[in-house]
């Protein structure tokens, strides 16, 4: 069994010879280079969701359970609250610094972004792709926890967002045949 490496050499103890082909080892697929690009938009897209799913998640957990309309049973107390909340959204950042600083450096924040690449050495030319990523990340986990909640948050707000609209619209619309 021969199997290809740099050079010819004997793996220890094991009888098997060994030879590399440089050639094949530089080869990468047409979408390597993409990838490449995209790696650390993603990775920050990913940690900013993460951030705001459990930050924004605590935050409608904390508000909406303690209306007895939402919960049957209503919790809370102001210090349990502030610590359900201070720690939702310590997780949050850990785990979205955590999920992108191998691959991008875990700003999850464009003014880090900007202050990287103003005092850092960051490249500019990555500045724009990073505070999109940032910015769809965060409307992407808004997006998710609400689609968790709306329920809820109707139930406390107490009209549905159609219902309001609907009474704009035609508060607009008497206000022009006047």
């Amino acid at each position: 069994m021969n199997l290809q490496v740099e050079d010819e050499k004997e793996l220890s103890g094991t009888g098997v010879q060994v030879e590399i082909m440089p050639e094949v080892l530089n080869e990468h697929n047409s979408w390597w280079k993409y990838k490449q690009m995209l790696r650390g938009p993603l990775a920050e897209f990913a940690g900013v969701m993460v951030l705001i799913i459990f930050g924004n998640g605590v935050n409608c957990q904390v508000v909406l359970s303690s209306n007895s309309s939402v919960a049957a049973s209503p919790k809370g107390g102001s210090v349990q609250d502030y610590l359900s909340i201070s720690f939702g959204w310590a997780v949050g950042t850990a785990m979205g610094v955590w999920i992108s600083a191998g691959i991008s450096g875990g700003h999850i924040n464009p003014a880090i972004t900007l202050a990287f690449a103003t005092w850092r050495g960051f490249p500019w030319k990555k500045v724009p792709a990073y505070i999109f990523a940032q910015v769809m990340g965060g409307l992407v986990g808004a997006a998710l926890v609400y689609a968790n909640y709306f329920h809820a948050i109707d139930i406390f707000e107490g009209v549905r967002l159609e219902n309001q609209v609907a009474a704009l619209m035609d508060d607009l619309a008497a206000g022009l045949h006047d």
